[in-house]
């Protein structure tokens, strides 16, 4: 062998040996965390339970040759207690085992991250795999208060509570102790046991002796057994409660003696509270009001009269007090001067039409005016008649008013003197004056009513003409009564007007009406009637009887004819409406009669009797009625051979004659033989006929 090829073996050798050697120096496994980022409340609490293989799950790989048994150890952050990992995993060439036995125990630390590493090792060799667990808030507390800012006043404040709200946020039932840091509030319970989710109010009462600007209270609430703890604050405000101003309008005034000046007091509450205020006056200072309640912010201004009682100059004091706030007084003062000034003027001008018509109105303007230096309130009389538009009125120094003095003259004739006076009120002080008119007769009328004498009868109005005549100066509006009938017109002067009046009629007798007219200007007159009232039966009445007799005999198959005279025995014309009660196969004419009074007219009745119809006596009546009178009279119709008597003497054919118009048969009678009125009646007896046969042919069609 050559020199040259020993070296390359040897090279070759060392390069083996290298390789060799670099191989066994490299890792042959591996480790990792399946996830590697864990979230847990502290699992001391109630009912949690340690991290397990199964939270933290731990694989390790054998990248080497042959099987191998793994190192395993925890080291977890600083303060927790030791966990439990199984000491060893066995690991096959070439794969991958989990951990199976593992536990980790989360303390109570507050929330946050934590790194827990896993430490793999093989011989000297050894792997650190971190697990990042996340510390839940599984433990929390939590303050609620609904209204945190309050305001007292600054001086002498009142307590104040809040209500403050307690809740267990956290998952096990803890005891929480409760603080507030002012010495001046505290809480009405120092601790609250809570389960989870449950809450509980206390109240905060803060009792200060003097607060001045914003004063903050905390509240706390910390946990006895864990880190769970809350703030929250609250704030109390120190106010001016009470506080106004006040001032005095205008500083000086003058008024005459035992009158009043005016001036204002203004009031205005600077408080933040709602305040009564006294008003203290002295005597000759008035006002509506003694105390005046203002809210907060507001303003009122308050009329005050002052009344010097001599002349000159001098002061006075109203006090203002505060009803809430001892020792909140404030005092104005002002000047009053007094002064001797109270005089009054009337006028009362002669009126433009010094004569006018007794009735009509005059009204006269009387003028006043205030002499005086002092505004004066003036009361105004009228001495003789009439009335003034207001008796009251105000006037400013050297102001003139105009008052309307209204007179009535109803009742007044001839020259008349209008006086008036004014005095200034509470005094004698005063003046008056007077004006002559003349009042003269301008409106009047006469009446007449015709007939004077009337006779009338019930139910009738009584008709009356009435005459009126316009015998004033000017036209007039009249009306005119008369019973309980009236009318109304208008008259120029002179002009005649005549009216009819119905007057309604009550009770009978002799009765006396009188007719009054009055007139929109105050003209009357009067005038009288006599009226008699005569009943209704001594003025309508009737009579209604069979012309001869008040029967018809008949024999079987046989038809006859009767009349009745109707007579109006009334004193006026009447129309009647005939109507007939009785068997329907008796027919009457006419149904309707009109007749003067005295008047008569014949009624005429028919009867036919059906075949068959059982013999017997038939009663009818035919009745006659008016608006104001009827009358009637019953009739009888006889069917049967037992109303005819043959042996005494007397044959049917002379009863027939004495009552009845004929009884119809089938034989022929002698028309020269009967009298003008019977034939009239056959021939109205032979149309009911015909009239009755058509019907009943029309009928059976």
């Amino acid at each position: 062998m050559m020199k040259s090829d020993i070296l390359t073996a040897i090279g070759a050798v060392l390069v083996v040996l290298a390789l060799a050697t670099q191989a066994a120096s490299a890792s042959h496994f591996d480790a990792s965390i399946q996830d590697p980022e864990v979230s847990s409340c502290p699992t001391v609490m109630k009912g949690e339970k340690p991290l397990n293989s199964d939270d933290i799950s731990v694989l390790v790989t054998n990248t080497g040759a042959s099987a191998e048994a793994f190192s395993l150890r925890l080291e977890g952050p600083d303060g927790w207690p030791a966990g439990f990992i199984q000491p060893s995993l066995l690991v096959e060439p070439g794969k991958t085992a989990k951990v199976s036995t593992l536990w980790v125990t989360v303390p109570d630390v507050p929330p946050g991250e934590h790194t827990l590493n896993v430490l793999v090792g093989s011989g000297e060799e050894s792997k650190a795999v971190p697990v990042s667990i996340s510390v839940l808030r599984c433990r929390a507390v939590e303050l609620e208060i609904a209204d945190d800012s309050k305001s007292v006043c600054s001086e002498n404040p009142e307590a104040v509570t809040y209500d403050v709200k307690v809740t267990n946020k956290g998952r096990d039932k803890e005891t929480f102790a409760l603080a507030a840091s002012a010495g001046w509030a505290g809480l009405s319970k120092n601790e609250v046991t809570l389960e989870p989710d449950a809450s509980e109010s206390v109240t905060l009462t803060a009792d200060p002796t003097e607060v001045a600007g914003v004063q903050e209270i905390e509240v706390t609430a910390r946990s006895l057994s864990s880190y769970a703890s809350e703030k929250k604050s609250v704030k109390l405000e120190g106010e001016n409660c009470y506080d106004f101003s006040a001032v005095l309008s205008p500083v000086e005034n003058s008024a005459c003696i035992e009158k009043g000046a005016s001036f204002m007091v203004k009031l205005e509450n600077t408080g933040t509270r709602k305040d009564t205020y006294a008003i203290v006056l002295p005597e000759g200072v008035s006002a509506e009001d003694s105390e005046i309640t203002l809210p907060s912010g507001d303003m009122k201004e308050m009329p005050v009269s002052v009344r010097p009682e001599k002349s000159g100059k001098m002061l006075f004091e109203i006090t203002v007090k505060s009803s809430n706030e001892e020792g909140l007084i404030k005092t104005l003062s002002g000047f009053i001067e007094g002064l001797e000034c109270r005089d009054v003027a009337l006028v009362m001008p002669k009126p433009e039409k010094d004569t006018i018509c007794s009735g009509e109105e005059l009204e006269i303007p009387v003028i006043i005016k205030n002499q005086g230096q002092a505004e004066e309130t003036f009361v105004l009389s009228a001495t003789t008649s009439g009335t003034f538009e207001k008796t009251i009125i105000k006037l400013a120094p050297q102001e003139t008013e105009t008052v309307a003095l209204r007179v009535g003259t109803g009742g007044l004739l001839g020259a008349q003197s209008i006086s008036a006076e004014v005095k200034i009120e509470g005094t004698d002080i005063g003046d008056s004056d007077s004006t002559e008119i003349t009042v003269e007769n301008c409106y009047s009328a006469e009446l007449s009513v015709s007939p004077e004498e009337l006779s009338v009868c019930i139910p009738d109005n009584a008709v009356y003409s009435i005459s009126v005549r316009n015998t004033g100066k000017y036209a007039d509006t009249y009306t005119v009564r008369m019973g309980n009938s009236v009318k109304e017109f208008s008259l120029d002067s002179g002009d005649v007007i005549s009216v009819d009046l119905d007057v309604e009629l009550q009770d009978a007798g002799e009765q006396v009406f009188s007719a009054q007219l009055t007139s929109e200007n105050g003209a009357t007159a009067s005038a009288g009637a006599t009226l008699v009232a005569k009943p209704r039966e001594s003025c309508y009445s009737a009579s209604l009887a069979p012309v001869l007799a008040a029967n018809i005999n008949l024999k079987p198959r046989e038809a006859g004819a009767i009349a009745v005279k109707l007579k109006n025995t009334g004193e006026s014309r009447e129309t009647f409406e005939i109507t007939l009660d009785g068997p329907e196969w008796v027919q009457y004419s006419p149904e309707r009669a009109s007749l003067d009074a005295g008047g008569e007219t014949e009624v005429y009745l028919y009867a036919s009797p059906p075949v068959g119809i059982e013999e017997g006596r038939y009663a009818a009546t035919i009745k006659a009625e008016s608006k104001n009178a009827k009358a009637e009279s019953g009739i009888s119709v006889n069917i049967g051979e037992n109303f005819f008597v043959s042996n005494e003497g007397k044959a049917m054919a002379d009863a027939q004659s004495d009552g009845f118009l004929g009884r119809i048969t089938g034989a022929f009678v002698n028309l020269n033989d009967l009298p003008i009125k019977t034939l009239a009646l056959i021939g109205i007896v032979a149309i009911i006929v015909i009239i009755l046969a058509v019907r009943m042919m029309l009928y059976f069609r």
